[in-house]
């Protein structure tokens, strides 16, 4: 999974990933996926950088012919409270539960868990198991050891 944020090198970072993605399947792992791209710190406004971005993203990966590989609907807004949450040492889910961009990251580990079992069924027709899927799994289950609403 690739995230971006807003900014002027953003679009560049993105290109670069695909090349690495694209040489790493090249030269050894063929089975590598790429399972979508979020994108983050987006402002209430519509600034240029940040239009330019979703349309890099959408142009780029909306369009793939691989559905695993598109963007997240859901987009984290720009705030405060994640550097806060994390000088605390807790949480999104424990500092704010309530906060909104709480609800955002709550709605993309139910995404990102639906597109990981899209994957994982994609994978076990192919008889081939992932430790990559199984490893982002574990990083889920430590955001939000729950992946269920009444998180």
């Amino acid at each position: 999974m690739l995230s971006a944020i807003p900014e002027p090198l953003a679009i560049e970072g993105l290109s670069d990933a695909l090349q690495d993605i694209a040489t790493v399947r090249e030269q050894g792992n063929p089975e590598l996926r790429l399972i979508g791209v979020v994108i983050s710190a987006i402002e209430g406004r519509t600034a240029r950088l940040q239009r330019e971005l979703i349309a890099y993203v959408e142009e780029t990966f909306d369009r793939s012919s691989d559905p695993l590989m598109q963007s997240y609907a859901t987009q984290i807004g720009k705030t405060i409270y994640v550097c806060d949450s994390q000088k605390s040492g807790k949480t999104m889910l424990q500092a704010y539960p309530d906060r909104k961009v709480t609800q955002q990251y709550r709605e993309l580990a139910l995404k990102i868990d639906s597109r990981l079992n899209t994957a994982e069924n994609v994978k076990s027709k192919r008889r081939v198991k992932s430790n990559a899927l199984v490893g982002f799994r574990g990083l889920m289950i430590r955001f939000a050891p729950r992946l269920s609403t009444d998180f």
